[in-house]
């Protein structure tokens, strides 16, 4: 896992999302110093650090602390900080986008049908289910795909959407 991983999580407005990332953050940086120390003492560090190895340790040891205390208020507030629950979420919202991506293949596809009225309402009826899953994006807290949506200056221009999709 990498950082990168928790954006999603670190810009929610649930508290306990962002909590959940606080945490991998600082375990992935305590993981990746743990590395770096570890190749220090082995004499296989690929630079000179310009700090002493005490200070790092001493870093390494805040870190720890600081993780058993947002451990200890997860346990107290019920979140659930396993990997598989990180995992899961992280892999939730480009499933979510995939699908979205999917159904507008679908809707394009179903326009070069023959024109009728079940063909529209079978489009309208994508559209729906695109729109749905956009609307499963808002209540995880992703961040807003339009963000000149609510702009009264920007007057008639509509944004695409963030993820290209052409319905």
């Amino acid at each position: 896992m990498e950082l990168k991983h928790t954006i999603s999580l670190t810009l929610s407005s649930d508290y306990k999302e962002r909590f959940i990332a606080e945490y991998f953050q600082v375990k992935i940086r305590y993981q990746k110093l743990i590395a770096m120390c570890n190749k220090w003492d082995e004499g296989k560090l690929e630079f000179t650090p310009t700090c002493p190895r005490s200070l790092y340790a001493d870093q390494l040891g805040y870190m720890q602390a600081y993780m058993s205390v947002l451990e200890e208020r997860a346990k107290l507030e019920g979140i659930d900080l396993s990997e598989e629950t990180l995992a899961h979420r992280i892999e939730y919202v480009p499933r979510v986008k995939e699908f979205r991506q999917l159904g507008d293949k679908l809707i394009q596809e179903v326009r070069e049908l023959c024109p009728s009225r079940e063909v529209d309402l079978s489009i309208i009826k994508l559209q729906e289910g695109v729109m749905w899953l956009g609307m499963e994006l808002k209540r995880i807290n992703e961040p807003n795909p339009y963000p000149n949506s609510k702009d009264p200056s920007t007057g008639n221009v509509i944004d695409k959407t963030a993820d290209g999709l052409n319905f």
